[in-house]
């Protein structure tokens, strides 16, 4: 089972993952302030040749968070970015 697990501190960000075309489980707890989101970064390609992290549509989370995201590219990075959050926010993402 692949994963990664840590808490965010204030305005920070989390390993980098990568769930290879597989759903994977979104688990966020302890938001009290500000937001927390979910940002993508594509594979390198012959047309995109420097990718960079993009928000995640409705991926954005102010409350305590459980849900499931389907992925169907491969090599394609998840990672949460916390924004005007409060330090401690439990965040883990398994596939």
């Amino acid at each position: 089972m692949a994963y990664t697990e840590s808490t965010l501190g204030v305005g920070g960000d989390s390993a980098s993952f990568e769930p290879n075309g597989s759903k994977f489980d979104l688990i966020i707890q302890g938001i009290t302030s500000g937001t927390v989101k979910l940002q993508y970064k594509l594979p390198i390609s012959a047309i995109k040749d420097t990718p960079v992290w993009t928000d995640f549509p409705n991926g954005t989370y102010s409350a305590d968070t459980y849900t499931s995201i389907e992925v169907v590219s491969k090599n394609v990075q998840f990672r949460l970015l916390g924004v005007d959050n409060n330090a401690g926010i439990y965040i883990k993402m398994v596939k």
